[in-house]
């Protein structure tokens, strides 16, 4: 026996029966698009860490430093390519995608503050 999906009676442009695809049906190349979109990969992750870690080293032996001399190195790590396409990868409307770690989160919440702060993005 066949299920329908929108109640006792059919009428037009009334639900369909269960299981019978119909107008509701998603082209799956859409779907591998929309995924790709909120999913976090495992090589922007690596990129982001690496050169992240890279941040964190140049602030660190900065203390007592000047800070134009800082920044620019800083300023230097998130204008490369390859750092902006991983952060933008890694975020969805502005919040970091699906998949990640705890520590993968603030990462990329960190990468953010960073690029904001050092007025580039």
């Amino acid at each position: 026996m066949l299920k329908y999906s929108g109640g006792a009676e059919a009428y037009d442009g009334q639900g369909g029966f269960c299981g019978s695809g119909g107008s509701s049906k998603i082209n799956p190349v859409n779907i591998r698009v929309c995924v790709d979109q909120v999913v976090a990969h495992d090589e922007d992750i690596t990129t982001l860490a690496r050169m992240m870690k890279a941040v964190k080293a140049i602030e660190a032996s900065s203390k007592g430093s000047k800070e134009l001399t800082v920044e620019g190195s800083v300023e230097d790590i998130v204008t490369k390519p390859a750092f902006q396409k991983s952060l933008e990868r890694l975020q969805y409307k502005s919040e970091p995608v699906w998949g990640l770690n705890i520590e993968e989160r603030e990462m990329v919440m960190n990468a953010l503050n960073v690029l904001r702060c050092t007025k580039v993005g």
